[in-house]
C-alpha cells in the first residue's frame, strides 16, 4: 500500500513538472513578444523622429491616440515610449552588436535556455534580440539607467538571466 502511495506521489510530481515547464515556456514567450514589441516601437518612433517631420509633440499625440483607441492598453505613455526609443537606439548600434555577437552565438548553441523564435522581420543585424529577450523589461530599464558602457550592459543582462 505504501509503495502505491509513493508511486502515485512520483506520478503527481511528473505532472507538476509538466505544468511548471510549460508555464515557464509561456512566460518566456510573453517576455519575448514584449521585448520585441518595445524594440519595434522604439525603432519606428526613433526613425520617424530622426528622418521625418515628427517632433516631440507627435509622441504626445501618439500617446493620446493610443489612449483613445485602446483605453485598456497599458505601458505606452510618453515616458515608456522614450524608454523604448532609448532601448532600440542603445542596443542597435554597430558597437553594441559587435560586442554582443560572441554572446549571441553562445546563446544560440544553448537553445534550451531561451525561447528560440526567429521573427522574419529581423535579419542578422537584429540578432541582438536573442540576447535582449533573455531578461524582462524592468531589468532592461535598470540596466539602461545604471550602465554607461556596452560591456557593462551585456554583463548585467547575462547576470540577470542567470539569477
Amino acid at each position: 500500500m505504501e509503495q502505491s502511495i509513493n508511486n502515485t506521489q512520483k506520478e503527481f510530481k511528473e505532472i507538476q513538472n509538466i505544468i511548471v515547464t510549460h508555464r515557464n515556456r509561456a512566460y518566456q514567450l510573453v517576455n519575448y513578444e514584449g521585448i520585441v514589441t518595445n524594440w519595434e516601437v522604439g525603432k519606428y518612433v526613433s526613425d520617424k523622429l530622426k528622418n521625418s517631420h515628427w517632433g516631440t509633440s507627435v509622441v504626445d499625440n501618439l500617446v493620446n491616440f493610443l489612449k483613445q483607441e485602446q483605453p485598456d492598453l497599458k505601458g505606452f505613455d510618453r515616458r515608456a515610449i522614450y524608454r523604448m526609443i532609448q532601448f532600440y537606439e542603445t542596443y542597435s548600434t554597430p558597437e553594441f552588436v559587435a560586442i554582443a555577437t560572441p554572446q549571441i552565438e553562445y546563446i544560440d548553441k544553448q537553445q534550451n535556455t531561451i525561447v528560440a523564435i526567429e521573427s522574419p522581420q529581423f535579419d542578422n543585424k537584429y540578432k541582438v534580440l536573442t540576447l535582449l529577450t533573455l531578461i524582462n523589461w524592468s531589468s532592461h530599464i535598470e540596466i539602461l539607467s545604471g550602465c554607461k558602457l556596452d560591456e557593462e550592459r551585456i554583463f548585467y543582462i547575462l547576470l540577470s538571466h542567470n539569477v
